[in-house]
């Protein structure tokens, strides 16, 4: 079985010759916490307002205003509300091959080249946070500001604009890298034995889903499964799952008009009133408060 698949995230992020994406964030009101997941895109998050806690390879960065933080491509990362603090985030996905798009590969310097392939294999990043007064933030921020001003006409007439404020971006970051830290290497070790069970998450949290269970799918004791689960994700399995759970509810409250037991058997709850207990908990309002806020926004 190739392991690589197992929890990738496969929507594509853009179109096929201009692969780049931005997706606009809103805590607590549109989420207050973001899954485990990861992508071959490199994601660069920029905070615009407010602060938020952000998961990169298990490393914990609580970004405030104008802060920036990069998951390197196939990097494992997660965003959860900080405390009770609403945040204001872009995150703007690029992928490696946009770099040389157009660009016939003997105009580009072999040693460019050379970083772009390692950047791909992940053998050398781009810095995991970029404080908001850091020279190398106050040298990206008009360049991210302007490539977020457009992203509503980034395939028409600013197509070319954003393209050139992406390769600029680029280039600062490029000269910015460094070498895969060797605790980072570890944990993406330890990450890929627990991945079986991170895909039955996402791809089964409808069903019951038992730690023994998910255990044998990754070849592990029940007692390593549940230590291992717990210090990779810093959850354990079954608060995990029902965090998961309370995601994709939250997905189906505001893009469905679904009924709420519906939406409680889709997501794999038992039965309404356990759905509802945990969603309140988890959003501070209900299933309902929760439709009518978002329909309400939107």
């Amino acid at each position: 079985m190739n392991n690589n698949k197992l929890i990738h995230e496969s929507k594509i992020h853009g179109q096929d010759k201009f692969s780049f994406s931005i997706y606009h964030s809103l805590v607590p009101c549109c989420l207050t916490s973001f899954p485990l997941h990861w992508h071959d895109e490199i994601e660069i998050t920029y905070m615009k307002k407010g602060c938020a806690d952000f998961y990169i390879c298990n490393q914990l960065y609580t970004a405030h205003e104008g802060d920036i933080l990069i998951s390197n491509t196939k990097y494992p990362h997660s965003m959860q509300q900080y405390k009770d603090e609403s945040a204001d985030y872009f995150s703007i996905l690029i992928n490696t091959k946009l770099l040389q798009q157009d660009m016939k590969s003997e105009v580009i310097h072999d040693e460019l080249i050379d970083k772009i392939r390692r950047i791909e294999d992940a053998s050398l990043i781009f810095p995991p946070f970029i404080k908001a007064d850091s020279e190398l933030a106050k040298s990206l921020c008009p360049f991210l500001d302007n490539i977020i001003e457009h992203r509503k006409e980034c395939y028409s007439e600013y197509q070319l604009l954003v393209l050139g404020n992406i390769l600029i971006v680029f280039n600062y970051l490029l000269k910015n890298t460094c070498s895969t830290d060797k605790n980072i290497c570890e944990f993406r070790y330890d990450f890929s034995k627990i991945k079986p069970a991170v895909h039955a998450v996402h791809n089964q949290y409808e069903q019951k889903l038992l730690i023994q269970q998910v255990a044998s799918m990754c070849n592990l004791s029940k007692s390593h499964f549940m230590k291992l689960f717990k210090n990779i994700t810093g959850k354990g399995f079954n608060e995990f799952l029902i965090e998961h759970r309370l995601h994709m509810a939250s997905l189906m409250l505001k893009n469905t008009d679904d009924k709420l037991i519906d939406v409680s058997v889709n997501c794999g709850f038992e039965n309404q009133s356990y759905f509802t207990r945990c969603f309140t908990k988890h959003f501070k309002m209900t299933p309902s408060q929760f439709r009518r806020k978002n329909l309400n926004q939107h």
